[in-house]
């Protein structure tokens, strides 16, 4: 037999490596994403959440003056510099983002993750006839993207999804949530 020195580092590293081998000490350690807790029902994936009732659109009882927005902007080739998705594409997953913010998700996360816009795609907008407040940077509903007006017709919190159109709408795919 070979004599081996054995120092306290290594016998620290050798303990840990046959712990993990034979899974001592597994019922400490904290469960991995694979895992199951006993007590919580599986994710649900998000095509299968059904909607938060808030999220979808309600028209308010009276078109209001001003609205806040926040949106997402989901183009395609030969609409964007550089982009490579097809119509098809974009489509598909403005479908998806829209059902992901219906179930629940980030707003503000899916705008970081997805828009084609700058970040954080929110506008003020000042209905027709009505003057628009200089301080908050308050766009005319008239002279902005078309695709932002459905603010418009929507209550506080509700999310929907105006189709891409080469005539109103010619960027793409939108997300619009109003905000306010």
């Amino acid at each position: 037999m070979i004599p081996v020195t054995v120092t306290r580092r290594s016998f620290i590293v050798l303990a840990a490596a046959l712990s993990l081998a034979v899974g001592c000490g597994r019922e400490s350690a904290a469960p991995s994403e694979t895992e199951q807790k006993k007590d919580e029902p599986p994710p649900v994936p998000f095509q299968q959440r059904p909607p938060l009732p808030e999220t979808l659109p309600k028209k308010p009882d009276k078109e209001p003056d001003h609205v806040w927005v926040q949106h997402i902007l989901i183009s395609f080739a030969g609409r964007l510099p550089k982009e490579t998705r097809t119509k098809e594409e974009a489509r598909e997953l403005a479908i998806e983002v829209l059902a992901r913010a219906r179930g629940g998700e980030n707003f503000d996360q899916l705008v970081m993750r997805y828009t084609q816009d700058q970040r954080p795609g929110k506008y003020w907008l000042a209905n027709k006839g009505v003057q628009p407040d200089k301080s908050k940077q308050e766009f005319v509903r008239d002279k902005i993207n078309p695709a932002l007006s459905i603010g418009f017709s929507l209550s506080p919190g509700n999310i929907d999804l105006v189709n891409f159109d080469p005539d109103t709408n010619n960027a793409g795919y939108d997300i619009v949530k109003r905000l306010q």
